[in-house]
């Protein structure tokens, strides 16, 4: 395993290395953010099945997964902080481990870009102290691929497919070639 990330914004730069190392995680990071700086965190890996939060939308979408029921997942990499996601920008400050959870799935219809989908909904609630934290995604049940059509985030902001356009990819190398 080996995942990487870095930010940039008006007020600095952060980046992540997050790999397995002899039987656990290491995490080494560079954050402009006041009280990280750089520094490595070592973390033990749970066992049973474990998750990266960035790759749900990715890992979840796989027939393999879709009944897994206790899993533990890593949180968001994709932010400025180490100890705080982006969303929870004011929050209580944590070293980045494993939160239990668990996956549900159900079929259901979605109506998207006025589309009616049959659907994979999948839930994950998060364990996070005293709170239950939940994503539901939606994946396309007839899709050989499983299309990722909709993504409700436990801090409330949906992401929803707008489209999907199926383009000669390999035939457009030239410039001036357009998605006309």
């Amino acid at each position: 395993l080996k995942a990487s990330m870095s930010t940039q914004e008006w007020c600095g730069q952060t980046f992540k290395d997050l790999r397995w190392e002899g039987g656990h995680l290491k995490l080494s990071y560079n954050s402009y953010w006041e009280g990280e700086a750089a520094g490595e965190v070592r973390i033990a890996v749970p066992g049973g099945i474990t998750l990266l939060y960035d790759e749900l939308p990715l890992a979840l979408r796989s027939d393999e997964m879709r009944e897994k029921g206790d899993v533990h997942v890593f949180p968001l990499l994709m932010s400025s902080q180490v100890k705080r996601p982006d969303w929870d920008i004011f929050g209580e400050s944590r070293t980045p481990d494993f939160e239990s959870g668990r996956l549900s799935t159900q079929t259901t219809p979605i109506r998207i870009g006025g589309r009616e989908y049959r659907a994979f909904r999948t839930t994950l609630s998060l364990q996070r102290g005293k709170k239950t934290l939940r994503d539901v995604y939606y994946f396309d049940a007839e899709s050989p691929n499983r299309t990722f059509l909709r993504w409700e985030r436990h801090d409330g902001s949906v992401l929803n497919l707008e489209k999907i356009a199926f383009v000669p990819y390999w035939q457009m190398n030239k410039n001036g070639d357009t998605l006309d």
